[in-house]
C-alpha cells in the first residue's frame, strides 16, 4: 500500500538566510483517524474473505511451494444492518503495510462500510472482478469497490501474491511483494489468477476493472478469457516494456480508461478514454483518503471529491450499459 508518505523531509545545509525567502511548509500531520468517504448507493454491504488454492500451479517464489494460494474478498449487497464493520486491512496486513511505509501508530486506518460475514441479499447481482497495482493490495480502491457494491454489484477483489505489497493468510503467515523483472510473465501470472478465481468461484459472465498494473491485468484477461465481457483501466500505462506486446492486441469489447496526464506519453489506448484533468497516478486510489499529507505531486489538483464523483460515475454508467 505505497500510498502513505509519511516521512518529514528537512535540508540542515541550507542556511538561515537560503530558508528566509522560501515559504514555511505546512505541518505534518502524524495523527489522524482516517476515514472513507461512505457508498452513495442503496443498499448495504457485506463482505467476507477467502483462502483459494490453485493446486495445478506451483508458487514461482517459494522453492518447495507445489501450489499458488490466492486470497480474495468477495463485497455483496446484503439485507443485514447490524454486526462488524470489517477493518480496512488484516491486522496481520496492518501491521506490515505499517512497517514498509512507516506509518505511525497515531494515524488511525479507517474501517470500511462492509458487514463482516453478513449473508448476501437474494437476487441476482452482476459480479465485477478488481485487480490492484503495483506496491498495493486487494484493498487499494475499497472506496470504488464500495460504491459498486452499494448499487448491487458483487465485487471479487483479488490479492495477487508475490505481486501484493503484502498478503496475509488466515494461518497469520505474511507474503511480500517481489520484484518480478520479467512483467511478460507477471502479466500472464495476474490473468491466470482471475482465470482461476472465475473457476473456483463457478462466474461465467463478469466485467473487470483494476488501476495501474492492475488495469494492465484488466485488458489482458478481456483479450485471454472470454468471461469477461467489459473493463475499466484506472490509468494503467500502455507502454511495451510494460505491456510486452499487449498494446499491439485488438480489443473487441468494450473498454473504457480513465486517466492522468501520465498517459499523454503513451501509444493511443484504444476503447473509449476519459482524461481527468488535473489528475495524478494516485488519483485513481484511496490514496487520497489514507495519506494524511497528500500532495499535488502524488494526487494531482484535482478536487479529491469531485475526483470521487467522475469515477463513481464513469464505473456506474459503463457497467449499467455492458453487465445489464
Amino acid at each position: 500500500m505505497a500510498i502513505l508518505t509519511m516521512s518529514a523531509c528537512s535540508n540542515t545545509s541550507s542556511s538561515a538566510a537560503d530558508q528566509s525567502d522560501k515559504p514555511t511548509p505546512p505541518p505534518r500531520i502524524t495523527s489522524a483517524q482516517l476515514t472513507l468517504p461512505p457508498p452513495t448507493g442503496p443498499k448495504r454491504i457485506g463482505t467476507r474473505m477467502l483462502r483459494l488454492v490453485d493446486s495445478t500451479r506451483r508458487d514461482d517464489w517459494v522453492d518447495g511451494q507445489p501450489v499458488r494460494e490466492l486470497m480474495v474478498q468477495l463485497w455483496y449487497p446484503t439485507s443485514t444492518s447490524s454486526g462488524t464493520l470489517a477493518p480496512y486491512m488484516t491486522k496481520g496486513a496492518e501491521a506490515r503495510t505499517r512497517q514498509i511505509n512507516a506509518i505511525p501508530d497515531e494515524v488511525k486506518l479507517p474501517v470500511t462500510h462492509a458487514y463482516l460475514n453478513a449473508p448476501i441479499a437474494p437476487g441476482a447481482h452482476p459480479v465485477i472482478v478488481y485487480a490492484h497495482g503495483s506496491h498495493d493490495t486487494r484493498t487499494g480502491n475499497t472506496v470504488l469497490v464500495e460504491e459498486l457494491a452499494s448499487h448491487g454489484y458483487q465485487v471479487v477483489t483479488i490479492d495477487h501474491t508475490h505481486y501484493a505489497e503484502e498478503v496475509e493468510f488466515p494461518d497469520g503467515r505474511i507474503v511480500d511483494e517481489v520484484k518480478d523483472p520479467d512483467t511478460a510473465h507477471e502479466v500472464a501470472t495476474r490473468v491466470a489468477d482471475v482465470r482461476f478465481v472465475l473457476n473456483q468461484l463457478g462466474l461465467a459472465r463478469v466485467g473487470m476493472f483494476g488501476a495501474s498494473f492492475g488495469g494492465v491485468a484488466t485488458v489482458a484477461a478481456m483479450h485471454d478469457d472470454p468471461r469477461i465481457i467489459a473493463g475499466v483501466n484506472l490509468d494503467g500505462p500502455w507502454t511495451e516494456p510494460i505491456f510486452g506486446d499487449v498494446s499491439r492486441w485488438p480489443i473487441t469489447k468494450p473498454l473504457l480508461s480513465l486517466t492522468s496526464a501520465q498517459a499523454d506519453s503513451h501509444p493511443p489506448l484504444p476503447g473509449r478514454v476519459i482524461r481527468l484533468a488535473g489528475a495524478q497516478h494516485l488519483t485513481f486510489s484511496d490514496g487520497e483518503w489514507l495519506d494524511p499529507n497528500p500532495t499535488p505531486e502524488q494526487y494531482g489538483t484535482i478536487d479529491p471529491q469531485q475526483a470521487l464523483r467522475l469515477q463513481r460515475k464513469a464505473l456506474l454508467d459503463f457497467f449499467s450499459q455492458t453487465l445489464h
